[in-house]
């Protein structure tokens, strides 16, 4: 896969609306994804990780408070073909495509970049440099950036391009 098809991939990524305001749901997980990826070396996190780490920042980052389904990002990035969960075989898919947070944890189910694409962040700095600000742009206003890249843990990211 190359650059330019990643970056039209998530360039496609549509984060979901309540009331007319943008949900930071994928854009916080892709970035903590990338965190997990780029300086904890992880590419694939277990769903209670991510469960716990994005609950913990929707409840800063949220705007309108609603829901901290943390499942539905997760699950839901495989449809924007970003993204790959294990150990799914054994959920049940429900209703409009959604998947049971108590099942991800029970069954040990982890999720995290495609294979290729964490290849091409790992070799593409400059890329990644990109798909933060893309992420950012796509739901947080500018005056809110650098407080999202530093609860994140992701400055060193932006830092060393």
């Amino acid at each position: 896969m190359d650059r330019d098809e990643i970056i039209c991939r998530f360039k496609s990524i549509q984060p979901s609306k309540r009331g007319g305001v943008k949900a930071p749901h994928k854009p916080l997980l892709i970035l903590f994804s990338l965190k997990k990826l780029k300086i904890d070396r992880f590419r694939l996190v277990p769903y209670t990780e991510v469960d716990e780490r994005l609950t913990e920042l929707l409840e800063k980052f949220n705007p309108s408070g609603s829901t901290k389904n943390t499942n539905e990002p997760f699950w839901r990035l495989t449809y924007d073909k970003v993204w790959e969960v294990t150990n799914s075989e054994n959920l049940q898919i429900k209703s409009k495509g959604r998947v049971n947070k108590g099942e991800l944890r029970n069954y040990d189910v982890y999720g995290g970049f495609l294979v290729e694409i964490a290849e091409v962040f790992n070799n593409d700095q400059t890329l990644v440099v990109e798909i933060i600000q893309m992420m950012l742009y796509k739901v947080f206003p500018d005056s809110k950036h650098n407080k999202v890249i530093h609860t994140v843990g992701i400055q060193s990211l932006i830092n060393n391009t």
